[in-house]
Formats: C-alpha cells, structure tokens, sequence
C-alpha cells in the first residue's frame, strides 16, 4: 500500500468494509485499491476513511449500493467543497433520506428501485435528478430538497446534480482502480 499510513491505520479503515461487505482475502487487494483511488480523488487520508464509512456503510448496505459507488461517491463529495468528515455525514444523511422518503424522491424523479426491487444505484439516481434540476430556478432546486428532509445533505445532492460528469467521472475512476 503505497501512502503515509502505518498499517494499524490501513487494517482499521480496510476492515469496515470487508466485514460489511463479506469479502474474503482474495478481495483485500480491490478494496486497497479503491481506497487509494478514494485517497487520489477525493484528496482524503485513511483516517479520513475510516471515520467516514463508519456512518455511511450502514446506510449503503441496506440500499445495496456496489462498494465501487459508495467509496466513489464519497471521494466526489470529499473532492468538491466538503471536507471529509463533513462528506461521510451528509452522504450518510442522504442516504438515509432515500431510503425514508422513498415517495418523495420517487415523485420527483420517478421510480428508484428497478422492477426486481433493487436501488436504481447512486449515479443513475444523481443522473435522473440532474435532469429534473435542469428545468428549475436555483430556488425551486432548493425548494425541492427541502421537501427530501435532506437537513445538512442537500448541499451535497445539489452539488453532485448540478456537477454530474464528474461525479459520474469520480465513480468510474475509483471502480477503475479496482478493475472493475
């Protein structure tokens, strides 16, 4: 693991993830490597890490959201404008908002669970409502989230919406990373 973290740091941010996730040994290796590519992009540490996803794994298990666009969504939100601790607690916040205002989101940008029932994912549900903030003045976009009972979140969720290549650009760099 090429950083500036002793190992007793890398082991406690590193094993969160693996224990949440049931991973094995064998994908030990992935998970370094998109918390490196976490680090580059998002220009966070391991401490860093390791405190957020403490509040934001929970969340993204039970919307089963793929760990590449869970550790990329946060390095985004880390990247533009949100320091890291700041980051994991409104991106635990948001998801938290998703899975309790289900029809709320689901009245604003249509269905968010596919037709198996499973979560649409982070990046098609920015997608869709980057295209719904498109025909809104700033103040209806804010309107909005405040209707989502986003609290503190909506800066980030207006921020990913409102910038979609590159949290689109930030998932799929992070994914890379781990050859997927």
């Amino acid at each position: 693991v090429a950083t500036h973290s002793d190992l007793k740091t890398v082991i406690d941010a590193t094993t969160p993830t693996m224990k949440a996730y049931k991973l094995g040994v064998d994908d030990l290796e992935k998970v370094l490597d998109m918390q490196n590519a976490t680090m580059d992009v998002g220009k966070v540490s391991y401490q860093d890490i390791q405190a957020a996803m403490g509040s934001i794994i929970p969340q993204a298990q039970h919307l089963k959201i793929p760990i590449e666009e869970l550790y990329g969504a946060f390095a985004f939100f880390a990247e533009y404008g949100k320091d890291a601790g700041a980051a994991g607690q409104q991106m635990a916040m948001a998801l938290r908002s998703i899975t309790l205002h289900r029809p709320e989101w689901e009245k604003l940008v249509g269905s968010i669970y596919d037709s198996q029932g499973n979560f649409i994912g982070l990046e098609t549900l920015i997608k869709k409502l980057e295209i719904r903030f498109s025909t809104m003045t700033p103040a209806a976009q804010d309107a909005t989230v405040k209707m989502l009972e986003l609290g503190r979140s909506r800066d980030i969720i207006q921020l990913a919406a409102n910038n979609m290549d590159a949290f689109g650009k930030s998932i799929h760099d992070v994914a890379g990373a781990s050859g997927d």
